[in-house]
C-alpha cells in the first residue's frame, strides 16, 4: 500500500509508516509479509491498529517505572506517565532508549 505524492515522487503512507513502525516495534523489521507467522501478523496488526494516525502521537519509552522526558534537544527522566515526552518516530525513540535507558526498555505507541 503505497500513496503517491506526484507521478515520479513514490512516498510511504501514513498506513506503510505504521506498519514499519510495529515491525520495528516487534524486531520484524525486514521480514516479509508472507513469511511472519500468523500470531506475528496479529501482532503487527494490533500494533498497527493501536497507532494510526490521529490516535497515534509519538513513541514514548518507559525505563522500568520512569518514562523518557525530551525537552529543547536534551532528555531527562520523569516517574509520571503524564509528563513523558512523545518521541516522533520509532527510531527517534529507540535511539534516546539506547542512549539513555538500560537494557529491558519498553517503546510504546502514545495514545494519551
Amino acid at each position: 500500500m503505497r500513496s503517491y505524492k506526484d507521478d515520479d515522487d513514490l512516498v510511504p503512507s501514513d498506513a506503510d509508516r505504521a506498519e514499519q513502525d510495529a515491525k520495528n516495534a516487534l524486531n520484524l523489521d525486514g521480514v516479509p509479509d508472507e513469511e511472519l507467522i500468523p500470531e506475528a501478523r496479529e501482532a503487527v496488526a494490533a500494533l498497527v491498529k493501536q497507532s494510526t494516525p490521529g490516535q497515534n502521537r509519538g513513541w514514548i519509552v518507559r525505563d522500568g517505572d520512569a518514562y523518557l522526558c525530551p525537552a529543547g534537544g536534551d532528555v531527562g527522566f520523569t516517574n509520571e506517565l503524564k509528563e513523558a515526552g512523545a518521541f516522533a518516530s520509532y527510531e527517534e525513540a529507540k535511539s534516546a532508549a539506547q542512549d539513555h535507558c538500560d537494557p529491558g526498555y519498553d517503546i510504546l505507541p502514545d495514545t494519551r
